[in-house]
């Protein structure tokens, strides 16, 4: 929103950030406006700026430590939740999680709650292996998709530490 304060009356600006997302999310959404643009109205980009946090990383590859924000408010819904992996191949491999996060004595017993935590942060911690080369790859797909419509790319590196500055720079 500050670069659209600061370039208002020179350039059209849209901020598509959403809370909550993470890069896999931020590409669907970026996939989805280049495709329903109707240029007639709207013309598409010329730049794309995608803001990159080190937790994006975990929600990118649905780490547990993320997806658990994510619980249902009651046990009759289910929590979804778009992640990527790797497949054999070394591809991206992107799905949706099933709401199987939370036990039935999860919301009623403060004990229950400690131990499905626990299991289920074991359980889903072999996610973040791969997480920042999974990353990697969700930024070259955007950068694809932006190209692809004519636009250029950047990332912004915002809250990153000093270690993943130097890997995504």
């Amino acid at each position: 929103w500050r670069l659209a304060q600061q370039f208002s009356g020179c350039y059209e600006t849209v901020n598509l950030g959403t809370g909550g997302y993470g890069t896999y999310q931020s590409l669907l959404t970026l996939q989805e406006r280049l495709h329903d643009v109707d240029t007639a109205v709207t013309p598409k980009p010329a730049l794309v700026f995608y803001m990159l946090n080190d937790f994006h990383e975990a929600r990118n590859v649905g780490a547990y430590s993320f997806m658990r924000l994510f619980h249902p408010p009651r046990p009759s819904r289910e929590p979804r939740f778009p992640f990527c992996g790797l497949n054999e191949g070394g591809k991206l491999s992107c799905t949706v999680a099933r709401g199987e996060l939370v036990w039935p004595l999860y919301w009623y017993s403060r004990f229950a709650a400690l131990v499905n935590d626990g299991v289920m942060e074991a359980k889903y911690r072999s996610r973040l292996t791969h997480a920042t080369e999974i990353t990697e790859l969700l930024l070259k797909e955007m950068d694809t998709a932006a190209h692809r419509n004519g636009a250029r790319f950047r990332v912004m590196l915002f809250a990153v530490s000093p270690e993943k500055k130097r890997v995504y720079t």
